[in-house]
């Protein structure tokens, strides 16, 4: 092929840089194709994240339940185990109404009390856990958007570079 003048290509201008336009065609696609990939990584953590979060809901919600049913057994079971203790002593003649079988009975209410108590309060703080951990993957689903997009423009800045020192 014959040089011609004013064509834009000059042999010397591909050998003094060592990259023709071909190969800065290739490194202008690689960059593109590595800040597209960038930023579809950040994207797809980011809904992995949102992800968790609402799995980390659901499970906080679930827990809640779990806790009033868990409260609510409880409670039934102290009434019957108070009903027995009632039943036996009257079975046996004792008066419960006065003296240390009412102090028994009062007593094992409230152990009754305090078990439901209990049990309703790990319930919230379990639950209350699990949504401070949604919280958690949310923000850092907010930070996984963010670095793909600055890692995208960080390749495209990086390809950019590398071109003006060719």
């Amino acid at each position: 092929m014959a040089y011609t003048e004013g064509a834009g290509y000059s042999p010397g201008t591909a050998q003094k840089s060592g990259v023709g336009m071909f190969g800065k065609s290739l490194l202008i696609g690689g960059g593109l194709l590595n800040a597209y990939a960038n930023y579809q990584a950040g994207l797809a953590e980011k809904d992995a994240h949102y992800s968790n979060a609402a799995a980390l809901e659901r499970e906080a919600k679930y827990r809640e339940e779990r806790g009033k049913f868990d409260e609510e057994q409880a409670r039934k079971a102290g009434e019957q185990y108070l009903g027995t203790m009632l039943a036996s002593s009257g079975a046996f003649g004792v008066d419960v109404s006065q003296g240390s079988p009412l102090e028994m009975l009062v007593a094992q209410h409230a152990q009754n009390t305090l078990e439901q108590e209990t049990i309703r309060h790990n319930a919230e703080v379990e639950a209350s856990m699990m949504r401070q951990q949604a919280a958690a993957e949310r923000e850092a689903a907010k930070a996984a958007e963010k670095a793909g997009k600055y890692g995208a423009v960080g390749s495209l800045l990086q390809t950019a570079a590398t071109l003006a020192l060719l």
